[in-house]
């Protein structure tokens, strides 16, 4: 009877086939960067359908100063939103195109996979089965010289994502760590509950405000020196020293004087007070 059973469960891992993740979803997943060797905890909304993307940093104290951001991928156009979280409404959005090495795939096991291996995820009473599969040294698209390797694992019966690690190497051989990174996924939903998360917030997509004007420079010395000497006497009332500027004008604008330093001189700001 033993025999049968381990027969039975060899053949079906023998013919465990490459399968696509759920086309919509959402979980948590662990992120661990080679480069830096740096781990990142965020929770991921996919939706393979519209070819986008939506990423949230998991906010922690754990990392006293560190910054969390959202990121949201458009892959149809070539974009991605990065917005940093805090309290409150978003006060900075970057856009810029989706870095080399995140183009878009449809998330699963690569039709060219090679099954490696079925495993039970657990203990015999409490667990469940998985597929292990990989994809070796193949070419990276848009970065000649630079091949990558795929590995993942998941659940048997549904093509659920229990772990990926993705590769980069160089024409040497070498791991590429700015190109690498290990991920686990947890609480795994399928669909999208929300998708209004895909929409830019108004920071990224409104105008930037314009820079506020540079005070007006101060007068030059001769101006003060000219306006002095023609209207100090005159300096009120206002009307006064105006219409003393004005008959000066000539003589007032060949020192340098503008209409703004005449109003300036002949109505002081704490005249308006």
């Amino acid at each position: 009877m033993l025999a049968l059973l381990g027969s039975v469960a060899l053949s079906v891992s023998q013919f465990a086939i490459p399968c696509n993740y759920p086309s919509q979803f959402t979980c948590k997943a662990t992120r661990f960067n080679f480069a830096g060797a740096s781990q990142d905890r965020m929770q991921i909304t996919f939706d393979g359908q519209n070819r986008r993307m939506f990423e949230s940093d998991t906010v922690t104290s754990n990392i006293p100063g560190a910054r969390f951001y959202e990121r949201i991928i458009l892959y149809e156009e070539n974009t991605m939103y990065t917005v940093r979280k805090g309290s409150g409404e978003p006060t900075e959005c970057t856009k810029s195109e989706i870095p080399q090495g995140r183009s878009f795939r449809p998330l699963g096991v690569p039709e060219n996979s090679t099954f490696v291996q079925q495993l039970e995820i657990g203990s015999y009473d409490d667990g469940f089965l998985a597929n292990e599969f990989q994809l070796l040294k193949q070419q990276a698209g848009r970065l000649p010289g630079v091949s990558y390797n795929f590995h993942t694992t998941v659940t048997a019966h549904s093509c659920v994502p229990i772990q990926e690690y993705l590769y980069h190497t160089n024409s040497s051989g070498h791991i590429i760590n700015e190109l690498s990174m290990f991920t686990q996924y947890s609480n795994f939903v399928k669909g999208v509950t929300n998708p209004s998360i895909f929409i830019p917030p108004r920071i990224c997509t409104d105008p930037p405000k314009p820079p506020p004007s540079p005070p007006a420079p101060p007068p030059s010395p001769s101006c003060n020196s000219a306006l002095a000497s023609f209207c100090g006497a005159d300096r009120t009332p206002s009307k006064k020293c105006i219409e003393c500027a004005t008959a000066h004008q000539t003589a007032l604008t060949k020192d340098g004087c503008s209409y703004t330093d005449i109003d300036k001189f002949c109505v002081p700001s704490d005249r308006w007070l």
